[in-house]
């Protein structure tokens, strides 16, 4: 008889080193899992940011290593089927399952409000490719998209020839430690 032994992986790893402050993870038990921003870590409490939300949330310590052990083999297997499919998403869910457990800085998920004019185009002709880059909306009288984002998804935008950027506002700043 033959006994395997368990293959360590990322997750693993997480959850013995334990959460970190100023590292992002997904948490939850769902298949879609939410991404948070570790703030503080005690003995105790987790204190995080839902980056989709910018809301601060609590947890016991307990509590947040289940749900980030959980969301960690969630994450990895909708990459590994994503992958065995062919799917046209694999390369972004595997992002995700290799974000989960490292540094994030609290200014990459800043909202941002982006005004960009489509460059050799009209709106119908760009909408899709606006879309890539966050939430959009259209200003009919002056012909450009108004794109919500987060900030690390600025510098695509820019780099994007199919946009010129006219404007940038900063909508909501992600909470810090200290905030």
């Amino acid at each position: 008889m033959t006994t395997a032994t368990p293959t360590t992986t990322k997750t693993d790893r997480i959850m013995r080193q334990g959460l970190k402050p100023g590292h992002g993870y997904y948490f939850g038990a769902s298949t879609s899992p939410t991404y948070v921003l570790a703030l503080t870590v005690t003995d105790d409490v987790v204190v995080y940011i839902e980056t989709s939300t910018l809301r601060r949330g609590t947890a016991p310590r307990w509590v947040a290593e289940d749900l980030a052990a959980r969301a960690g083999v969630t994450v990895r297997q909708l990459a590994d089927d994503a992958t065995a499919r062919k799917d046209r998403f694999a390369g972004a869910r595997a992002a995700h399952a290799a974000a989960h457990g490292l540094a994030a800085q609290p200014a990459d998920f800043d909202r941002l409000r982006v005004r960009a004019a489509p460059v050799n185009g009209t709106a119908s002709t760009h909408w899709s490719a606006a879309e890539r880059h966050g939430n959009v909306g259209f200003e009919e009288d002056e012909g450009v998209f108004t794109i919500e984002l987060r900030r690390r998804a600025l510098a695509a935008l820019q780099a994007d020839a199919a946009f010129e950027v006219r404007a940038i506002e900063t909508i909501a700043l992600c909470p810090t430690a200290g905030a």
